[in-house]
């Protein structure tokens, strides 16, 4: 009788420490698997969102886009973004029947570049006119963009 209940002991004892070990490898495997998730993650994201109203100006375009919760927002972007050297801000004009929006990229956290897309017909209702003078001058002077959500 002792030798069977010893024997019976063992058994359980290898079966305990077999599933132990069965788990530690599953688990490791989960851990592995989800590295390999998101190693090939983008270190790249963006926000779009619908352009209310764009203004051409002397030093380059005014926005105004849909927030959350109906709001509104505004962002200047400079005209030297839009120089391809430069390429923090790029301007597609296109003819299809889009409602105009606009991109804002980050790269790590940071501001990265600006991707707008509007109407080429200048008579859109999207297009809009500022007002002559010095008023918003100042508020192109921007080295990056502060998205308002």
């Amino acid at each position: 009788m002792k030798k069977s209940g010893y024997m019976l002991l063992s058994v359980l004892a290898c079966a305990l420490l077999a599933s132990t070990v069965s788990v530690t490898a599953q688990e490791s495997g989960q851990d592995s698997q989800a590295e390999k998730k998101f190693e090939n993650e983008s270190e790249f994201y963006y926000h779009n969102v619908p352009i209310l109203k764009i203004a051409p100006h002397k030093l380059g375009y005014y926005v105004i886009y849909r927030r959350n919760n109906l709001k509104t927002g505004e962002m200047f972007i400079p005209k030297e973004w839009l120089d391809r050297r430069d390429q923090r801000a790029v301007l597609n004009r296109t003819e299809d029947n889009i409602r105009p929006y606009v991109s804002v990229f980050f790269r790590n956290g940071e501001f990265d570049h600006v991707k707008l897309i509007v109407a080429k017909d200048i008579s859109h209702p999207s297009w809009g006119v500022l007002q002559v003078g010095s008023l918003y001058d100042e508020k192109f002077k921007i080295e990056t963009l502060n998205l308002e959500y």
